[in-house]
């Protein structure tokens, strides 16, 4: 007898589309949800592991993350700052100056930072095979 909560592959990819939706639809709560995937608790080098698991496992929400990463860099919250620092725990800091004196980032520099993260996320997600199996056909 055939188990009636198992899936099939239709229902699946149906499952993954409306999920893709819903992020591409509300980009601001997405990006919350994905600073705290990627970014919390987590060094770079670490943050970037993470992302490389989410794009080899996850291909569809990596391509959502991006889809909204452009979305929030395009059209930046007023709060940028403190959505990062919030749900990512990302706090930017420039090098102590000869006083010893430590600078944070300015927004516009959180931003430049995040452009440069989407990048390598970017070029991560091209490089991986998964990649090649979008939901959008």
């Amino acid at each position: 007898m055939e188990n009636p909560q198992q899936l099939n592959g239709e229902d699946i990819l149906r499952s993954i589309r409306e999920d893709s939706s819903k992020r591409r639809a509300a980009p601001i709560e997405f990006f919350k949800e994905f600073l705290s995937a990627i970014w919390m608790d987590n060094s770079e080098e670490e943050a970037i592991q993470q992302w490389e698991v989410k794009v080899n496992q996850f291909p569809w929400y990596a391509e959502d993350a991006l889809y909204c990463l452009s979305t929030v860099i395009d059209n930046p919250p007023p709060n940028l700052v403190e959505l990062i620092e919030e749900y990512g725990w990302v706090i930017l800091y420039h090098e102590p100056d000869e006083s010893g004196d430590e600078r944070q980032y300015t927004d516009e520099e959180y931003l430049e930072w995040l452009k440069q993260m989407k990048n390598k996320f970017c070029a991560i997600y091209d490089a991986a095979p998964s990649n090649q199996s979008s939901i959008d056909g």
